[in-house]
């Protein structure tokens, strides 16, 4: 009492550390004590003091050792986590162990009082208070984890939709061979968009799986006939610019097939397509081992269903499917650089800073 009348020993922020010199003790101890509804201490900011942490030392020891035990709780309940919850276990002997767990403690557990749980002081551990400051501080490091992992998760979200959408909707093939020149030619790159059977049209450039005429390989042709047309070889000087395929009893007009020849094999034919199949040339009529070449074969068509997409020169999709790809792995790294930062600073020692008065 005569320390308390030297000046009070409340801290504010529901805590108070009495402290003194007696004869009453032979070597420093230190305790703690809490209170639900907290005592009239006279702290500076008028709050009752809930967390009471009590040292004492010989009267003839020499030095200042509670001085020293006293900046010692001070850096602890600056450096504490906030949530561990061992200032509120129920026994002494429980928040002993939650003190053991996190550092070496001060002293031994003292006996249970009729009051509350009083136990010696972990000031070597790690304690559950660390002031206003500390456990704003604290959710504030919450809030930032939080965030990384929302943005994270937008990443991830971003980045794993954008890449099925690729892979699913898209495929960049190298042209092997000659039968589409000049609309492509050897070691070109296409970008072929995945379509349905439903959605050929005539005229498109398609790649298809025929394994029994090409021995497992896509092939690349031109869609001349589809389900219900009639395609009759030829009209015109065979092998010159005149040549000209009939479609439904139309000559075709076609820009695109090497030296404006047709066909050029001589070869004529008169195929009705089937429902659901396709009649497909090569641009390269002279040089394409194409429908013609099967014709003994349901007239040389091949299912609908075996085309794998349809060869695009429009790359606005997958251009922007990629940069969204590359925005989520962008903000997956940002993410994943903010919760390391966020970690580091939550495990960095704390600056020790005074929370009391000279005079104490």
């Amino acid at each position: 009492m005569r320390r308390e009348e030297q000046g009070t020993t409340g801290l504010g922020e529901e805590i108070a550390i009495p402290h003194a010199k007696t004869d009453a003790v032979t070597a420093p101890v230190a305790g703690f004590a809490r209170s639900g509804e907290g005592v009239e201490w006279g702290s500076p900011d008028g709050t009752r003091a809930r967390l009471v942490f009590m040292i004492a030392v010989p009267e003839a020891a020499a030095g200042d050792e509670h001085l020293r035990i006293l900046a010692l709780l001070s850096r602890k309940l600056m450096d504490a986590p906030s949530g561990s919850g061992c200032w509120t276990r129920r026994t002494s002997g429980r928040c002993w162990r939650c003190c053991a767990r996190s550092g070496r403690p001060y002293g031994r557990p003292a006996r249970e009082g009729r009051r509350g749980a009083a136990v010696s002081l972990c000031v070597r551990g790690r304690a559950a208070w660390g002031g206003r400051a500390g456990v704003d501080g604290m959710d504030g490091m919450r809030r930032v984890m939080v965030a990384a992992w929302l943005v994270g998760l937008v990443g991830v979200a971003l980045a794993a939709t954008s890449l099925v959408s690729l892979r699913e909707g898209y495929k960049l093939v190298s042209v092997r061979g000659e039968s589409m020149r000049p609309t492509y030619d050897i070691g070109d790159s296409v970008l072929v968009e995945r379509i349905g059977a439903d959605e050929v049209r005539r005229g498109d450039v398609v790649l298809y799986e025929a394994p029994d005429r090409y021995r497992g390989a896509d092939v690349m042709q031109r869609v001349i006939g589809v389900g219900g047309d009639r395609v009759v070889c030829c009209v015109g000087a065979a092998g010159t610019g005149a040549e000209r395929i009939v479609r439904n009893g139309k000559p075709l007009v076609e820009p695109y097939v090497r030296d404006g020849v047709g066909d050029g094999l001589r070869q004529p034919y008169d195929v009705l397509v089937p429902p659901g199949r396709l009649f497909l040339l090569g641009d390269h009529r002279m040089n394409a081992r194409d429908s013609r070449a099967f014709v003994s074969d349901h007239g040389g068509t091949v299912p609908a269903g075996a085309v794998v997409g349809r060869v695009t020169g429009d790359y606005a999709v997958p251009v922007l499917l990629g940069l969204l790809l590359l925005l989520g792995l962008a903000l997956l790294l940002g993410a994943a650089l903010i919760a390391i930062g966020a970690r580091t600073v939550r495990r960095r020692p704390s600056v020790l800073t005074r929370w009391w008065p000279d005079h104490l």
